[in-house]
């Protein structure tokens, strides 16, 4: 940039508190092999020493400039930057982010080559492995209109606005300017117009620049707050949609980004902003937003789907309770009932079929078997094709029990949709639930009952709320790592009183007035390190007042998946200890990552399968068994495994504390998936799967060329 010419660039970074980071993304801008560019920092306000990095590190190069104001917000100082720059195209970027040295070489060329309105280019997370990739299916071209990919538009980019090159006087001719009145998604409406107006649009797939995706003190961040900017940020994207006359072209596009970016900000928020965020969902859903009911079909993605129902049909506002609209459940019988509860999404039913087959083999008629099945309400049609009369008996009742969407409240929804499935948690709704009964046996959907199960559930409870199995801890892999577990991350005093969460025996009395759900989500909400969610919230709850009943009633069979003679000969009293409790199990648990419905030939596999053989869905299970090999392998899945094993290795060599248990136990489980005798070292791991990989290519290759 020579005299009074104007920069091809002009890059807009704003800084609000930024020290520590904003001396190395200047310095990153300085190293680029392109140089014809502006750069226009905003300190917005910053209290600390911003101000004094960013002159440290611009005084000796004059296409720096820096602008001083009160603090605005990030979406004031990235306006106060477009009106100051005067380059032809705008970049807009975050000043703790890296930059590839390559970065506007690679934008400006493809630019230069295109005129396109907008070039948007690759990125990655700096922690995680996520990276952006564009998906080239939506477009046969390398330049495209926004029209051109109508029905995924918004999906094609993030909405960030440090992901995309403008042509300026594309931003200026549209008088497009960021929203001021919200603090975070604040370059929504900025980037939602100008793409949905763009006549040219092109993609770099290639990675320029990493995104600090975990640093809680960026500019913008959700609390209770700021989480209905989300809201109200894409309000005024559609208004002006509906202005511009394009609403109806981009709609499916714009209602799918709108119900991702809501559920992106309740996994974000903090729990007082989750109630307040939902229930202000609720309202935008039926009165501004989102007003048709829509199928599974209409989203990208059923997981987005499940969360438009739920926001969707809850239509009062959500209680602290979380259980809102609670219909007890009335005994089937009028005495001697012995309530058995499960709780299973669609995929599993055929393996809760071959649960309760293994009780009606074992019952008594002295008893009444009352089995009931929680279930997620969107799994209607398939409970309707459950075979209920194939277990039906005198003495012996099969329901479901759906569990509505008011029951679920914004904390619930949010921890289980990171980790687990919603219905693992569906027992914390047992009390409320079945008042009317005076206990409850849970039991997971991966066991096989071997006993008349009603002689657990008269089981001496000995006044306590809860009952259950301690772990089978002398066999269970790492179980140095389980009662570290349980003493510094749940801080509890020992592991004597912690049980398995498959098998539980409830009281139901006991847990309606100790108020047990609420009691379970606000310890949930005070772990720091769960590693088991259900499991631990439980135990840290009711540590010291949960009644342990004999281990032949939780028998783990996931122990088996180990070399027996070596490991085994180390153990003596504790496996003898085990095989005891094998010999007399009452109820065998598959709790391992391998199940028998998948790994027919391993030792215990068995007895599942003897049960199975007496359900109609035999045939199921054998159907889906058809991709997998007789070594219990998945075809498609052996070489992802190899490579994921010597991965998890050397993340496990190099990282320490937590990270470092939390990868061994990737280890121990992908070596028991391939079957390995013994460890093979990480560098012939890799060498391993390159010459296979190397000649399964090989192999298609000539066999294609040998037509």
């Amino acid at each position: 940039m020579q005299g009074n010419q104007k920069p091809k660039i002009s890059i807009i970074i704003p800084v609000y508190n930024l020290s520590r980071y904003i001396g190395q993304a200047i310095i990153d801008i300085k190293s680029q092999t392109f140089r014809d560019f502006e750069v226009i920092i905003i300190n917005d306000g910053s209290t600390d020493n911003s101000i004094i990095e960013i002159e440290r590190n611009i005084s000796d190069d004059k296409r720096f400039i820096l602008i001083k104001q009160d603090h605005k917000g990030a979406a004031a100082a990235r306006n106060t930057g477009l009106r100051k720059a005067c380059g032809e195209t705008l970049l807009f970027l975050d000043g703790d982010d890296h930059f590839y040295p390559n970065m506007l070489e690679k934008i400006y060329a493809r630019y230069e080559q295109t005129l396109a309105d907008i070039v948007i280019f690759g990125w990655r997370a700096a922690r995680g492995n996520y990276v952006y990739s564009f998906d080239s299916q939506l477009v046969n071209s390398d330049v495209f209109a926004a029209k051109d990919c109508a029905i995924k538009l918004f999906q094609i980019v993030s909405p960030a606005s440090w992901t995309k090159l403008f042509k300026r006087s594309f931003v200026i001719d549209n008088n497009v300017k960021f929203q001021e009145e919200v603090k975070v998604c604040n370059d929504v409406y900025f980037n939602g117009i100008l793409l949905s107006l763009a006549k040219k649009i092109t993609v770099i797939e290639e990675v320029l620049l990493e995104y600090d995706n975990q640093r809680n003190e960026r500019l913008s961040n959700y609390n209770s707050r700021t989480v209905k900017d989300v809201i109200t940020a894409h309000i005024a994207l559609k208004h002006k949609l509906i202005d511009l006359g394009l609403l109806a072209l981009y709609e499916q596009s714009f209602n799918n980004k709108f119900v991702e970016a809501c559920e992106y900000a309740l996994k974000r928020v903090d729990n007082d902003g989750q109630l307040i965020f939902v229930n202000a969902l609720k309202e935008t859903f039926v009165t501004d937003l989102i007003l048709d009911d829509y199928s599974e079909d209409y989203f990208f993605d059923k997981r987005l789907f499940l969360f438009y129902h739920y926001i969707k049909n809850s239509h009062s506002p959500l209680k602290r309770i979380g259980v809102s609209k609670i219909e007890k459940i009335k005994p089937a019988f009028a005495e001697n009932n012995i309530l058995v509860v499960f709780a299973a999404n669609a995929y599993h039913f055929p393996y809760l079929a071959v649960t309760i087959q293994s009780i009606i083999d074992h019952a008594t008629t002295n008893h009444n078997y009352d089995i009931c099945v929680l279930y997620h309400q969107h799994y209607f049609y398939e409970v309707q094709r459950f075979p209920l009369q194939e277990f039906t008996r005198q003495n012996i009742s099969v329901r479901f029990v759906p569990i509505d969407e008011d029951m679920v409240d914004a904390a619930f929804y949010n921890t289980v949709s990171r980790y687990l499935s919603v219905e693992t948690y569906f027992r914390l709704f047992i009390p409320k639930l079945f008042s009317a009964y005076k206990r409850a046996l849970y039991l997971d959907t991966d066991i096989l009952v071997l006993a008349d199960i009603a002689d657990l559930y008269y089981f001496n409870m000995s006044d306590k709320p809860l009952a259950g199995a301690m772990p089978a801890s002398y066999l269970v892999p790492y179980n140095d790592e389980l009662v570290q577990h349980i003493k510094n991350d749940l801080s509890l005093p020992n592991d004597d009183n912690y049980i398995n969460a498959g098998v539980m025996l409830f009281d139901i009395d006991k847990l309606i007035a100790d108020d047990f759900f609420n009691r379970c989500r606000e310890t949930l909400a005070k772990l720091k390190y769960p590693t088991f969610h259900d499991q631990d919230t439980i135990n840290t709850a009711y540590y010291g007042r949960i009644a342990v009943f004999g281990e032949e009633w939780n028998v783990h069979m996931y122990m088996f998946e180990r070399n027996q003679q070596e490991y085994c000969a180390k153990q003596i009293g504790k496996w003898e200890k085990y095989e005891k409790y094998l010999h007399h199990a009452k109820i065998l648990h598959y709790t391992g990552a391998k199940k028998p419905w998948s790994y027919p030939e391993e030792y215990g596999a068995s007895y599942w399968w003897q049960c199975a053989r007496e359900t109609s869905f035999y045939e199921v299970f054998l159907s889906r068994l058809r991709f997998v090999r007789s070594d219990g392998k998945k075809v498609a899945d052996n070489d992802l495994l190899e490579l994921s094993l010597a991965f998890n290795t050397f993340m496990a060599k190099i990282s320490f504390g937590k990270k470092r248990r939390f990868y061994y136990e990737k280890v121990w489980y992908l070596r028991q998936a391939l079957k390995l005798p013994e460890e093979v070292g990480l560098r012939q791991r890799l060498i391993n799967w390159v010459k296979n990989f190397v000649s399964v290519k090989y192999s298609l290759l000539k066999r294609f060329l040998s037509r």
